[in-house]
């Protein structure tokens, strides 16, 4: 049986995946740095942060410091732009997080709410998070 090749359009989407989440493991980095750390092209990594740019996923904060030449722009992933929120539910608690793409923690609430395995207990928990 033949084995399917991945398509153009998906390693481009895996390529913009690994830079956007590049950026936000190292919070400032440069296209040459991004280019050297994930071995893909400079032409690539420019043309994906300028997609990731206008998505409003990635923004310029600035430039890096330079031995010589041009100063590369400095690159941060967009700190409000999408927010997440997480629960934890643990035996008396339940924990609510909410934190933007970067991982950057906003807001963190652990509340007293032993568990129940009723819908009262689950419609609290909603209430709760809502409340959040």
């Amino acid at each position: 049986m033949a084995k399917a090749g991945i398509t153009n359009m998906e390693v481009k989407k895996n390529n913009r995946n690994r830079i956007y989440r590049y950026i936000c493991k190292c919070r400032t980095a440069s296209n040459p740095d991004i280019s050297y750390a994930l071995k893909i092209s400079l032409p690539t990594v420019t043309q994906n942060t300028k997609e990731l740019i206008e998505m409003g996923l990635v923004e310029e904060i600035g430039e890096l410091q330079s031995t010589g030449g041009r100063r590369a722009k400095a690159l941060s992933a967009a700190a409000g732009y999408r927010l997440a929120v997480g629960i934890d539910i643990t035996q008396n608690h339940i924990g609510l997080l909410l934190a933007d793409l970067a991982g950057t923690i906003l807001k963190y609430d652990r509340i007293n709410f032993p568990f129940r395995r009723t819908r009262d207990y689950f419609d609290g928990v909603s209430g709760k998070l809502e409340e959040f």
